[in-house]
């Protein structure tokens, strides 16, 4: 197969063969492990990979090959502008729901996408298999490769398409930003520790994702206001960058992994009808909150480290949302600010007592009901104005 080693050819192929790879492992831990979010995340580094791609191809000589690899080169779509945004969407959804599954009406946001694809599909049909295969009518552009149809050209739809494709990606960017946002405090609500659970990577994702869509407009505006402008070689660099965001896509998405400890069911519309509902009656109130501090004073919960919020209600046998609104409106704190002030008034009383002077800090985090030192001396230096050290200095037992 042609293949011209040329430097431009040669520093895309890298970031395209992991791409590759890391989609096709994705796509197989997805199916070994019945994991929506690998398939969708395979799906999403696959159509960075094909985009990049085609850049490669084209230097490594097939546009100009004036062959079959040219007439591949034009009627193969390596731009799905219209997939990026539903997938990055339903990604995130995924993974911040372990039962997420795809609805009848979710499919809707794809038809952009497949009306895209159905537009290369019909050009071939048309140019390749009906007036070319068929009938034997010769290509008459670009050296004899190209049809009419060849990458859509000349057809007033494809400009359409082009013109609406930045603002549907930024609706969806902008959707799963404030969704993300949401889940942020959705975990602060229901977990103790959430530091497996935080979901730093799709914020940087969506990092990754804004950064593509800047690259892309960035190199579109100087080629449309350059006075010729821009050539392919310098169009290049903007798929070279690509090509680097593509390694961090497949490493750090691969490595995200959610223990199956913490299952997680965030819901964006459950989350916001139970932020409008009403306060509890304030006679009612005072009486959960004395039931839940006496509970955490008696049966001392908080020492279990993987405590949740259903956790915690089905002990105390209270519905999940009325222990949470209880929490949260009655005691005026999040769910992980109320357990973990708990934990640290424990650290501080073992500090001070002479029974447990054996143990490091972290043993004490531990023992207390900690799993992390990282959360540890988070939550300690939050609730309590001061590192663990720096309370130990001037609090230990003498």
């Amino acid at each position: 197969m042609l293949f011209d080693f040329n430097v431009y050819s040669s520093l895309l192929l890298p970031p395209v063969i992991q791409g590759l790879l890391f989609s096709i492992l994705l796509l197989i831990r997805g199916f070994r492990e019945d994991k929506l979010s690998d398939y969708l995340l395979s799906a999403l580094l696959f159509l960075f990979m094909i985009r990049v791609s085609g850049w490669m191809l084209g230097f490594a000589g097939w546009y100009d090959s004036h062959d079959w690899h040219s007439t591949f080169m034009f009627y193969f779509p390596f731009t799905h502008w219209y997939a990026f945004g539903p997938l990055m969407y339903f990604y995130f959804r995924s993974l911040a729901n372990s039962e997420f599954r795809f609805q009848k009406k979710d499919f809707l946001h794809f038809i952009p996408a497949f009306i895209w694809v159905a537009f290369f599909l019909y050009a071939f049909l048309m140019d390749v298999v009906w007036r070319h295969w068929i009938n034997g009518i010769a290509f008459t552009d670009h050296f004899g490769t190209k049809g009419p149809l060849g990458q859509l050209n000349g057809m007033w739809l494809d400009d359409i398409f082009d013109y609406l494709a930045l603002p549907t990606l930024l609706a969806y960017v902008i959707l799963t930003i404030r969704q993300y946002f949401q889940y942020r405090r959705y975990i602060l609500e229901h977990f103790s520790d959430t530091d497996d659970i935080d979901l730093n990577w799709l914020r940087n994702l969506l990092y990754a994702f804004l950064l593509s869509i800047a690259i892309w407009i960035g190199f579109l505006l100087a080629s449309i206001w350059g006075q010729e402008g821009l050539s392919y070689v310098e169009l290049w660099y903007s798929h070279l960058a690509w090509g680097i965001i593509i390694y961090y896509l497949s490493i750090a998405g691969y490595l995200t992994h959610i223990p199956e400890r913490f299952p997680l069911y965030f819901n964006p519309k459950a989350e916001t009808a139970q932020a409008t509902e009403a306060k509890e009656e304030s006679e009612e109130l005072e009486k959960l909150k004395a039931l839940i501090l006496k509970w955490m004073e008696t049966e001392r919960p908080y020492l279990e480290p993987d405590l949740t919020l259903n956790a915690l209600a089905a002990q105390m046998q209270l519905p999940a949302t009325t222990l949470s609104r209880t929490i949260n409106n009655g005691l005026g704190k999040n769910f992980n600010d109320f357990v973990n002030e708990y934990r640290v008034e424990e650290v501080k009383f073992k500090i001070r007592s002479a029974e447990y002077e054996h143990l490091s800090l972290l043993g004490l985090a531990f023992e207390s009901g900690f799993s992390s030192k990282a959360t540890f001396n988070r939550a300690f230096k939050k609730l309590s104005g001061q590192s663990p050290s720096e309370y130990q200095k001037a609090h230990k037992a003498r």
